[in-house]
């Protein structure tokens, strides 16, 4: 009796249990959700893509002129500066003893000039004396030409009356005398005359290879400069002194300014390798100063693009560290040589970085622009199951079921990335697909 209600009971409670195992394999399965993006078609410039850091169009490390101690600094490393801008000072006091040297040198050779414009002036006048001397002994000789001829005359008229017995031999001889005084005081005065004529003569003019005088006035004015040769070569040589003491003074005063240490180019200061109260040696590195507007962008291209890409091309950068915000430029040089260990080549675009947003050592990216816009099939890159690859794959919406396509991907274009090959336009594709989403699965859109 215990054994058949025993069997019962199993009986029962195997029915129950197969009754309950067919109820829950007829609820239906959940379903995941998930959303859905369609391919479309944009316009789009084809273009090539590629990264790298930004980089100085020009950069100039700035050196101690003279050996000195470090002033005073008036920027720091990042400030910007203009062209021609002091930004620090330094001091040399040898050179302040210098100049002051050299300002009593210059004073001293100033003097020296005056005084030999002086002599020269004096010397002008005497010569100018000496040819009046000359006028004036002329004029003497010739006054004392005609004396002779009337004591000459005379003689002579006197001598045909003592002949006659009209004059006494006494009075006879005196005429003869004052007529040999005459003589005599003629000859001096020719030789007084060829004395004073020395040196002021047309023969000294001719000899000196100066030009034959037309004039009389030239004439005097050749003589006059021939008397003043000595007297213009000292001006001349205090002058060459005083220009070299004033060219050594202006020399010393321009290291002096030189101390003044000025931006060569407009920029930023990159980096500063002093600081105030140092001591410095000739050639010391002081500075270093890069442009900052414009900035290059240099970056490589494979080798089966370098053609692609000629200077002039439009360009634009995406940098990060600004805020992804994107910069246009245009490309300014595309190197020649192809590196043989990558195959890639390089390139640079210059950015406008009038703003100064952009700084050396930012990431970017950039894209190179090759053409006029074309229309192509673009999706989401959030519909791509893993990385943005060649090989990558999307899962496609048919039916309510999902299923793995693989697609063939070209250019990216601001979050999108253009379909070549794989599905059309009007395809329904999962975008974000979750990990755990399998190939013919039924999901809820």
């Amino acid at each position: 009796m215990k054994n058949s209600r025993a069997f019962s009971f199993l009986i029962f409670l195997f029915f129950f249990l197969q009754s309950c195992i067919s109820e829950d394999s007829s609820a239906p399965v959940p379903r995941q959700r998930v959303e859905l993006a369609v391919p479309e078609y944009r316009k789009i410039r084809p273009s090539i893509e590629s990264f790298g850091t930004l980089l100085y169009e020009k950069k100039i490390e700035i050196t101690a002129p003279q050996q000195g101690i470090v002033r005073s600094i008036g920027k720091k490393e990042g400030d910007s500066i203009q062209e021609g801008e002091v930004f620090l000072k330094l001091f040399n006091q040898k050179l302040v003893i210098l100049e002051k040297k050299l300002q009593c040198s210059c004073s001293s050779a100033q003097a020296v000039c005056r005084q030999a414009e002086a002599r020269y002036r004096e010397g002008k006048r005497e010569a100018e004396r000496a040819l009046l001397s000359i006028e004036k002994a002329r004029l003497l000789l010739e006054e004392a030409e005609r004396e002779r001829e009337e004591a000459g005359r005379l003689l002579r008229n006197k001598k045909e009356i003592f002949g006659e017995g009209g004059i006494s031999e006494e009075s006879l001889n005196t005429l003869k005398m004052n007529y040999e005084k005459k003589e005599s005081t003629c000859r001096l005065l020719e030789a007084d005359i060829q004395m004073k004529e020395i040196g002021f003569r047309t023969k000294d003019i001719l000899e000196a290879g100066l030009p034959y005088p037309v004039s009389s006035d030239q004439k005097k004015k050749l003589l006059i400069a021939l008397n003043m040769e000595s007297l213009q070569a000292e001006i001349d040589l205090a002058e060459a002194a005083f220009t070299i003491s004033e060219s050594e003074l202006e020399s010393v005063r321009q290291d002096i300014k030189n101390m003044e240490i000025q931006s060569p180019i407009s920029g930023v200061i990159g980096g500063l390798y002093v600081c105030e109260g140092e001591k410095l040696a000739g050639e010391s590195r002081i500075a270093a100063v890069f442009t900052a507007d414009p900035i290059s962008a240099e970056f490589t291209i494979p080798e089966i693009s370098e053609g692609d890409i000629t200077e002039g091309l439009d360009a634009e950068i995406e940098v990060e560290a600004a805020g992804n915000k994107v910069f246009a430029g245009t490309v300014t040089s595309v190197s020649p040589v192809i590196d043989p260990g990558s195959g890639k080549t390089r390139v640079k675009v210059l950015i406008d970085n009038s703003n100064l947003l952009l700084k050396p050592g930012m990431f970017f990216r950039v894209r190179v622009f090759l053409g006029q816009e074309q229309e192509l099939c673009m999706l989401p890159k959030q519909c791509l199951c893993g990385q943005d690859s060649p090989d990558s794959r999307v899962f496609v919406v048919t039916k309510g079921r999902v299923f793995y396509r693989k697609v063939e991907l070209g250019i990216s274009r601001e979050g999108f990335c253009q379909i070549v090959k794989g599905i059309t336009a009007g395809e329904q594709v999962v975008i974000n697909p979750p990990p755990e989403l399998q190939d013919g699965e039924y999901v809820e859109i």
